[in-house]
């Protein structure tokens, strides 16, 4: 995963921001998303699946690490990531339950889409059980996606 300190195009990447449109539409779906009935949260985790894989092949790689913002963020999503994936697939292939949908351990790519998935999708559970990993998401989105849930569940009882 730290293959991008060879890469040209990764680095071209890294000068730019992550293009605030893309900011707000992810923060207006998931707004929204503890409203949607069952079918509707599926189509919209698919999406976020979707989504996450176009952000990881913007550098032209599908390799599970989406352009960053500087070098200490690609060494600590390496680091996080790596220790996440690495025991997933451990735990999957020994029959283990895990936290994180097993589909993650097929490669880095669908690591990172499940992850973010996960993220949008259970972030409560996330951040408790995968803390490390929650927190490299919440500086890559720029959102705290579990104290929004929080914050709605408060509201709503």
């Amino acid at each position: 995963m730290v293959h991008w300190l060879a890469d040209y195009h990764r680095k071209k990447i890294l000068e730019k921001d992550f293009p605030e449109e893309w900011r707000l539409i992810l923060q207006k779906h998931v707004a929204h998303y503890l409203l949607l009935n069952s079918d509707e949260r599926i189509h919209l985790e698919e999406l976020v699946q979707v989504f996450a894989h176009i952000l990881d092949m913007l550098d032209g790689h599908a390799d599970g690490v989406p352009p960053l913002h500087d070098k200490e963020s690609y060494l600590s999503w390496s680091k996080v990531c790596s220790k996440e994936f690495i025991s997933l697939i451990e735990k999957s292939q020994k029959g283990k339950r895990t936290f994180l949908d097993s589909y993650g351990a097929t490669n880095e790519a669908e690591f990172f889409a499940v992850a973010t998935e996960y993220f949008f999708d259970k972030p409560i559970k996330m951040k408790k059980k995968h803390r490390d990993l929650y927190d490299v998401l919440v500086g890559f989105y720029n959102q705290d996606t579990a104290a929004r849930e929080k914050n709605h569940s408060n509201f709503v009882n």
